[in-house]
């Protein structure tokens, strides 16, 4: 019998499922469910966001009953009260777009024909939010809230101060009104510029965590940045060990750093380089991490012992890391060079020299992360069929059927217990072979994008040769024995920026990149990351060989 198994054959099976297997599974076991339903809950989503963002004529009626289902769920929590199934939910992730933002989309949406019925749509989003704010105290067990476009008021925080177990908050795009109130203890916390519409932010200064109780702090929107750090006062963060900045003056880095006495991972984008400033080394003296641009490297390099270190670029016009900025990286490193065991690269203009240089100067790496072009943007050949533009159709006059007694939603709770979803398998061997569309920076869409004058896809023309310096080329050095990496390297992870849509189409480096990871880990690099595929070897079984 399947129940005689013990607890512990199901708790396996569990840690090898995708959350839509374990859904799928627990409608026809119930002694699975009864046992794995807690694991299944413990993460809830309602990204509202998501759902408006993508919202069209073809699928508002299916998003529609998303929303509902939304709806429902978050009824029965509240309806088993505080001892239900809230308890075992440890994160929430909840989003919705600014009204303004609304209107703008809405325009476009309706301009092939009205959608009569669309206010339902509406109408349950301000139900799922009703819901979720008087609901929201019943999670006591809750561990993690991320929070997107809304309004953080004096209400939401008294009712996140309640939430005893709450050690990780991120407000993403939220206005925080009034500017004073409770102060949070959490252990992370993250402020972010909105992702989901632009919500004008107040210029006064705040204070909504306790700055000796944090371990992460993240601040991602400029404006909000300096308010909060007005909003502390000068007090010092006696707990901090990761910090993360955007946009922060390079000038006010060393006062900041010496309220951080025991930071470890430093993050930090400038959008220039003021005056000469240094960091002596009894500020901050464990900072082993650093994530900068080029030109503040430097300023850590000489009394700080860096072992992970990440150059990264905030400028838009950036079109790569030239080697003359990666030899003066090196030069203002010295004798400090030799700490490095990881390094991450953003794109370079020369990428075989910028391998040379990095075997020569950091003989002891052991991790190495890079961004290469996928081409020099002379051969991409995407052919799209053009929409049929301007043509007015048929208002819409179907209207979805959201009624809570109807047995469609009898099973909502085991099948819909959460909106996150990723089926993506676990890593052993080659970890996915997933390929996703392309993604283009505005100074890489092709000049003939959206101009196609036929309907149909044609087969593409034979791929050229790829320019020196691209992804592909060097796979064919590294499957060459071309390409010399550091002796030590243990973990190598190649990403290609731009993957041209007739090579996603036909696959033509899968043996390339075959052929160089096998080359790779022939040479001892054991964990291999190239594109979206990984190859994992063995680590240990080296040491045990010998």
């Amino acid at each position: 019998m399947l129940w005689d198994f013990p607890v512990e054959i199901w708790l396996a099976c569990w840690l090898h499922c995708s959350k839509r297997q374990l859904r799928h599974l627990s409608l026809v076991c119930k002694h699975f469910r009864s046992v794995c339903l807690p694991l299944l809950i413990q993460h809830q989503s309602a990204d509202m966001a998501a759902l408006e963002s993508g919202l069209a004529r073809n699928n508002w009626v299916e998003r529609t009953h998303s929303l509902h289902r939304m709806a429902i769920r978050l009824d029965r929590f509240g309806a088993q009260g505080p001892e239900g199934l809230a308890s075992v939910v440890r994160s929430w992730r909840i989003t919705r777009v600014p009204s303004h933002w609304i209107i703008h989309h809405r325009r476009h949406l309706g301009r092939l024909g009205p959608i009569v019925h669309i206010g339902v749509f509406d109408t349950l989003q301000e139900r799922v939010m009703t819901t979720f704010l008087a609901t929201i105290g019943l999670f006591q067990h809750l561990r993690r809230l991320h929070v997107a476009g809304m309004t953080v008021d004096l209400p939401w925080r008294e009712r996140l101060l309640c939430l005893l177990s709450l050690q990780e908050l991120t407000l993403d795009g939220c206005e925080i009104l009034p500017r004073d109130g409770p102060v949070l203890r959490l252990g992370r916390f993250t402020h972010c510029q909105s992702t989901v519409g632009h919500v004008a932010p107040s210029e006064e200064p705040f204070e909504i965590v306790d700055p000796g109780t944090l371990t992460h702090l993240n601040l991602r929107c400029p404006v909000q940045t300096r308010n909060l750090l007005a909003g502390f006062v000068g007090a010092p963060f006696t707990s901090l060990l990761s910090l993360s900045l955007h946009h922060f003056p390079v000038r006010d880095i060393p006062s900041l750093l010496s309220r951080c006495p025991k930071l470890q991972s430093f993050s930090v984008l400038s959008p220039a380089l003021d005056d000469p400033v240094e960091l002596p080394g009894h500020i901050a003296p464990a900072l082993s991490t650093l994530t900068a641009e080029a030109q503040i490297v430097p300023l850590f390099s000489a009394n700080h012992r860096i072992h992970t270190l990440e150059i990264v670029n905030s400028r838009r016009e950036f079109k790569g890391l030239t080697i003359d900025t990666l030899r003066d990286v090196w030069s203002s490193l010295g004798n400090a060079s030799s700490r490095i065991t990881s390094l991450m690269l953003p794109k370079t203009t020369s990428t075989v020299a910028a391998v040379e240089i990095i075997s020569a100067v950091l003989p002891q790496l052991k991790h190495l992360a890079m961004d290469l072009p996928e081409s020099d943007g002379k051969h991409q050949h995407i052919n799209i069929c053009r929409l049929a533009g301007g043509v007015k159709r048929a208002e819409d006059n179907r209207r979805p059927d959201v009624d809570d007694d109807e047995s469609a939603f009898d099973d909502v709770l085991p099948d819909e217990l959460s909106d996150c979803e990723s089926d993506r398998p676990h890593n052993r061997g080659v970890v996915s072979d997933k390929w996703y569309d392309p993604v283009w920076l505005w100074g890489n869409i092709p000049a003939n994008f959206g101009c196609s004058q036929h309907s149909g896809v044609e087969d593409p023309d034979p791929l050229p040769e790829s320019p020196s310096g691209t992804y592909t080329d060097l796979l064919r050095r590294i499957a060459s024995d071309l390409v010399d990496f550091p002796p030590g390297l243990e973990s190598l992870k190649l990403t290609p920026l731009l993957v041209p849509e007739r090579e996603k189409r036909h696959r033509c480096y899968d043996a390339q990149e075959e052929s160089a990871a096998a080359a790779l880990v022939a040479r001892g690099v054991w964990d291999v990351t190239l594109g979206e595929r990984v190859w994992r070897d063995n680590p240990g079984r080296k040491q045990d060989m010998s």
